[in-house]
């Protein structure tokens, strides 16, 4: 025996002691707040980005800063991938690094090596390292933003709130960064006149020295006074506000000071973006903190110590929170709490209504308490954060827990020893092994999905241990009166013998006509003729041909290739696809996994505004503010934020509670629209509220396709020309009808237009002209840069910028057609060449070294049409492309589409389950008719989502998936059952099977109807929460067909003889 009754109360009691200590642990861990509370789920970032900007175009950005800071960056330890992407003036480099990469000590590094390069870069680039590494190179997130009012200048209430807010702010502990915005900032601006420079032979880089020298704090040397070593510093007399008088350089016996060719003015700078709030400028402090951390407890800390700072303020200073993170965090973390309480009372009822026993209630609730606050050790050690994936991974496995203490309870109270630890291993084996397995779906589906797994895997594990130690020690301090979990009265006796007798009858009929089994679960399953393609095309058949004759090709397209099959298909896909062509017409013939519909948050109206590539966004400003001011007059809003920047915007308009689920913001919508159509010149946008709205727009210029190819190479003007080359064929293609062109990274990716200058080669040789002096002409007409260092008035450095006279008087005219004299010789434009605007200013992406071009293309056709259409594009191009260079499909996965494999991990799944088993009881034949469970339950699985009108997504999939685990579980205990009787009684058959099934059918009954009454808190907010609501109907739909499998499926295909060496 290996009871505890061998051991006395002693050894009860001892495990019990041991328990409760582990409680008591895990009650101080999660009493002191030591796991990590977040909303979603912590995502490590091994990645660090370095932006930059410089002068020119994409090309000359690209040849000179770009390729210096790739050359300098790839060789750091731990890098993976290096992906570069320039633009106009600018561009960054993102490194991504190995698991385990020491972050920290590799940002240093980065930063050394970006010093070593920086006197090698061109004038005017600045160089800057992004990316978090906080919390182990986690990204971070903003916590708190408040607004701040005050009876002074922006400027000052800035500097104000900087001086005595941010540093006592930022060092709260998890608190990573402590900002400003919203002051305007003011700047010195020197308008020259580029003619007079030119007239004394000096530059605008001239006057950008002067200044930078003028200001500059040199140190000369060094003095002793009174035995100290001192600096000796030149500083030149300070002539802030009299700018004009900084001396430029003597040209020709005279002294030139800034004021003889510059006027000066001090004024507000001109903004190049905007953000409001309900329309209006506010001073904002944005509190944003490191993503490793407890968000309610780090948020708590910073908001106490404002209301402690508040104390000090001035009178006339008001700060109002405008965003709190931990509110919604709270309000999310309290219904998902909420749910998983639900889920624990709904069990414990079913519990107690099942047993009608109080104290076997209290075994089953001292369980469920014991195991969960050891598991919070365990949560910690592991690092396991808990949000509102790991809860519900909690809700899921406390159904799963109460069926492992069902089980050892009813087998305990009933043979007195542990034997049933076997099964209820091997069942939780094939639970943990399936969904281990969702660690090898791609990095978007897992990501989410790890703590809730990890947190599953800690709760069942620890399970096992608790239900062979704890639940036989309890048992022996609160013994059953029943061996069961129900009375075994002779009421029920009389009953179990009527419904054996009549349930042997119909397994021996069944068992005799087991053909009419099979072909109606295939049936019901599903054949998927629908899959069919509509003919086969034989590759030694050429095209013209008559593609029916020859072998099984011919006969494939004389039958299900036939026209008459085609037009009638639909009536032998609905009787012969079974249940798997119902899911298949509903999902749309493919599995969905758009990740947008895991979910509906908060009913958020946007719109988007967009001005002409040229304008500015002052004009755009002044668009929007019409529109703020119009939606003043709703009191159903309860914010609106506005964000401005270059030709484009948008305003996000939020809804006050109780209006959240009403029709106001589908009719706000139409009057938005209605208002935005009156504004000439801009292009509006308002996306979709949901999956039964439509998106509205007035744009009619194309910058973003529905379909792309992607070109990569080693060479950016060869694999230009392939490109272009690449859509002149799309083009020519009836069903592109020439909606072909370049495109950027993802959808609404746009083109700049960029102006070219051609310019005759052989006319510049033959007269002479130098091309250097006149482009450095042109530059000076139209010159506006900023100063290297500002001017300092004693709290913050004033930039300072230099403009040309001519800058908005020099147009595109007259760059044509000015005369221009170059060393005594007159050029003009239009005589040496021509400057035309082209729309090829695309941003140059590199991967890995490898240059990235993506042409995008829309198609009249269906998704398989379009396919081949792509595929064979594709093959033709990589055929007689040289070495280095491939075109790959953007948009089209082909044979290892994402759908292919999910669909591959669920036949990877059954095969582990079927391997666990197969080890389990030493036989073939066994596991098959487990693993037959699983099929049956998605049946239940394909019809639920029809009827109930529920998306697929993820969580259909992870149903899936958790369906494999699950399901199979009543097999194992049945089958172990079985085996125990055969290997006491040495007798096999149908009598021995009902024998099992009597014995074990309760308590199966019982862990299945758990499983789904624990699932029902999850369809309390619908499709709200579209992730845990469709899991949520896929694993309880599946689970109550598995019943069906269980009772009637099989004792058909269970085998009832077996070797000897098979008896355990």
């Amino acid at each position: 025996m290996n009871d505890i009754q061998k051991g006395g109360k002693s050894h009860s009691f001892s495990i019990i002691l041991i328990m409760v200590v582990l409680m008591l642990v895990g009650a101080i861990v999660l009493y002191t707040g030591q796991l990590t509370v977040q909303f979603n789920p912590v995502q490590e970032n091994l990645s660090l980005s370095v932006g930059f900007g410089g002068p020119g175009s994409a090309r000359v950005v690209e040849t000179e800063v770009t390729s210096l800071i790739e050359g300098a960056l790839n060789t750091v330890d731990g890098v993976s991938s290096i992906n570069a992407t320039t633009y106009e003036g600018g561009g960054n480099v993102t490194l991504t690094f190995k698991k385990g990469t020491n972050m920290e000590t590799t940002r240093f590094d980065v930063a050394t090596r970006l010093r070593q390069i920086r006197n090698k870069l061109p004038e005017g680039a600045r160089v800057s390292l992004g990316g978090s590494v906080a919390g182990g190179g986690r990204s971070s997130e903003t916590l708190l933003r408040y607004t701040i009012n005050a009876d002074m200048p922006a400027i000052e209430i800035v500097r104000y709130v900087e001086k005595h807010m941010v540093p006592k702010l930022s060092k709260i502990e998890g608190v990573e960064s402590v900002q400003t915005s919203g002051a305007k900032a003011f700047e010195w601006v020197l308008t020259f006149d580029p003619n007079s420079l030119r007239a004394v032979g000096m530059t605008p880089n001239n006057l950008s020295s002067a200044m930078s020298r003028y200001y500059q704090n040199s140190i000369v040397g060094t003095q002793v006074l009174e035995d100290r070593l001192m600096l000796v510093k030149l500083k030149t007399r300070d002539l802030t506000g009299e700018l004009e008088k900084i001396p430029i350089g003597m040209v020709n016996g005279r002294m030139y000071y800034m004021g003889d060719f510059a006027t000066v003015q001090y004024r507000e700078q001109i903004p190049n973006s905007y953000n409001r709030i309900n329309g209006l400028n506010t001073i904002s402090l944005y509190v944003t903190g490191m993503e490793d951390i407890n968000t309610i407890a780090v948020t708590t800390a910073v908001k106490n110590k404002v209301e402690e700072l508040k104390a000090s303020l001035p009178d006339n200073f008001a700060i109002k929170t405008n965003y709190d993170a931990s509110e919604y965090l709270d309000n999310e973390m309290q219904k998902v709490l909420l749910r998983a309480i639900i889920s624990l009372l709904i069990l414990l009822t079913f519990v107690l209504a099942v047993s009608r026993s109080f104290r076997y209630l209290m075994v089953i609730g001292f369980t469920i308490i014991v195991n969960m606050l050891s598991a919070v050790i365990f949560y910690k050690l592991f690092d396991v954060g808990i949000e509102r994936y790991s809860m519900a991974g909690i809700t899921v496995s406390l159904g799963i827990i109460i069926d492992t203490a069902i089980v050892i309870a009813d087998h305990y109270t009933y043979y007195g020893n542990r034997k049933v630890m076997f099964s209820i291993t091997g069942a939780l084996l094939t639970t943990i092994g399936a969904l281990m397995l969702v660690f090898f779906l791609p990095e978007e589906t897992r990501a989410n999905l790890t703590d809730f797994i990890w947190v599953i895997v800690i709760n069942l594990t620890l399970s096992i241990v608790i239900a062979f130690l704890f639940v036989p020690a309890l048992l022996e301090y609160l013994p059953l009166k029943n061996k069961g979990v129900v009375k075994n009265t002779m009421k029920r006796r009389r009953h179990l013998v009527r419904y054996t007798e009549r349930y042997e009858r119909m397994t021996v009929w069944s068992r005799n006509h087991r053909w009419i089994y099979i072909v109606g679960l295939i049936v019901l399953f599903g054949i998927p003729i629908q899959l069919l393609p509509n003919q086969v095309r034989h590759k030694n058949v050429e095209q013209g041909k008559d593609n029916t004759k020859g072998g099984l090709v011919g006969l494939y397209n004389k039958t299900i290739g036939s026209k008459w099959y085609q037009r009638n298909k639909a009536w032998f896909e609905y009787p012969l696809g079974g249940t798997l062509n119902i899911f298949q017409k509903h999902s749309g013939g493919r599995m969905s996994f758009n990740r947008d519909d895991e979910e509906v948050r908060e009913v958020v109206l946007n719109v988007q505004a967009n001005l002409a590539e040229g304008q500015t966004v002052q004009q755009l400003n002044e668009i929007v503010k019409e529109m703020e001011n119009w939606l003043q007059q709703y009191d159903e809003i309860s914010d609106f934020y506005t964000n401005l920047s270059g030709t484009s915007g948008t305003l996000e308009i939020h809804f006050k509670e109780e209006y959240q689920q009403t029709r106001f913001p589908y009719e706000l919508k139409q009057r938005l629209w209605a208002k935005a159509m009156r504004f000439g010149g801009a292009v509006w946008t308002i996306p979709s509220l949901g999956e039964d709205d439509q998106p509205l727009t007035n744009s009619i210029y194309r910058t973003s396709w529905s379909n792309t190819i992607e070109l990569s190479g080693y060479n950016y003007d060869i694999l230009y020309r392939y490109a272009e080359e690449l859509i002149d064929t799309l083009k020519a293609n009836r069903r592109v009808n020439g909606q072909a062109g370049f495109t950027g990274r993802g959808w609404g990716s746009y083109v700049n237009s960029e102006f070219y200058m051609n310019l005759d080669r052989e006319r510049l040789i033959r007269t002479g002209a130098n091309l250097g002096q006149y482009l450095s002409y042109i530059n000076e007409q139209l010159y506006d840069s900023e100063v290297s260092k500002g001017v300092y008035d004693g709290h913050v450095y004033t930039p300072v910028r230099l403009v040309s006279s001519d800058k908005d008087y020099y147009d595109l005219w007259h760059i044509r057609n000015d005369m221009v004299v170059i060393d005594s010789m007159n050029l003009r434009l239009s005589d040496l060449g021509s400057i035309t605007k082209e729309r090829t200013g695309l941003t140059i992406e590199r991967n890995n070294q490898q240059y990235t071009i993506r042409v995008g293309y829309e198609f009249i056709g269906s998704y398989d049409l379009r396919a081949k259409m792509e595929r064979e594009l594709v093959k033709r191009f990589n055929e007689r492309m040289p070495m280095g260079f491939r075109v790959g499909n953007g948009s089209y996965y082909g044979w290892w589409s994402p759908e292919k494999q999910r669909t591959v991990l669920i036949f990877v799944v059954v095969l582990v389950i079927f391997m666990i088993c197969a080890t389990m009881f030493e036989s073939l034949k066994v596991p098959l008719m487990i693993v037959l469970l699983i099929p049956i339950s998605f049946m239940g699985l394909f019809v639920s989502y029809p009827i109930f009108g529920v998306q697929f997504g993820q969580g259909g999939f992870a149903a899936m998936i958790m369906l494999c685990g699950i399901t199979v579980n009543a097999g194992i205990y049945l089958t172990s059952e079985y085996r125990t009787i055969v290997g006491a009684k040495g007798v096999h058959g149908l009598k021995t099977y009902l024998k099992a099934y009597n014995r074990k059918i309760v308590p199966t009954m019982l862990t299945v109807l758990s499983t789904v009454l624990g699932l029902v808190p999850f369809l309390i907010e619908g499709k709200q929460d579209m992730f845990w609501f469709s899991f949520a109907v896929g694993v309880m739909s599946g689970m109550l067909f598995s019943v069906i499998a269980i009772v009637f499926i099989m004792p058909v295909f269970f085998p009832l003889k077996a070797k000897s060496h098979e008896i355990g």
